[in-house]
């Protein structure tokens, strides 16, 4: 079994240490690589990596990803909720009303819409 061969970028891929792979993160990443990185979406690796539990460490998260998703896990629904509030506040999550028309932005300068 072999989920990394699933992924859309798998043939013109050179990333060696690829979170698809059986032995990430533990696989060596070589100075003159093209691409030291996976570049894969998130959503798209976490949906391969859904169709072989148990098979990748991190579920196909990169390690930054995989330790944020368990320090999320770790919070009460409280502190969750809170952390979302000050999301929105700082703009970090789009709070749009779907009846509230948007600013258009025109030579620099937001415009209202009417």
């Amino acid at each position: 079994m072999q989920p990394m061969r699933e992924c859309p970028r798998f043939d013109r891929c050179s990333v060696n240490n690829c979170p698809l792979n059986t032995g990430y993160p533990d696989l060596y990443v070589y100075p003159e690589d093209m691409d030291p990185k996976c570049n894969m979406e998130k959503n798209v690796r976490v949906r391969i990596s859904s169709k072989y539990p148990g098979i990748l460490k991190f579920g196909g998260l990169k390690q930054r990803e995989y330790s944020g998703k368990l320090r999320e896990d770790r919070m009460t629904p409280e502190e969750k909720d809170k952390r979302i509030s000050v999301l929105k506040i700082n703009h970090f999550v789009p709070a749009v009303n779907p009846n509230t028309p948007l600013p258009i932005q025109t030579h620099g300068q937001l415009v209202e819409q009417t």
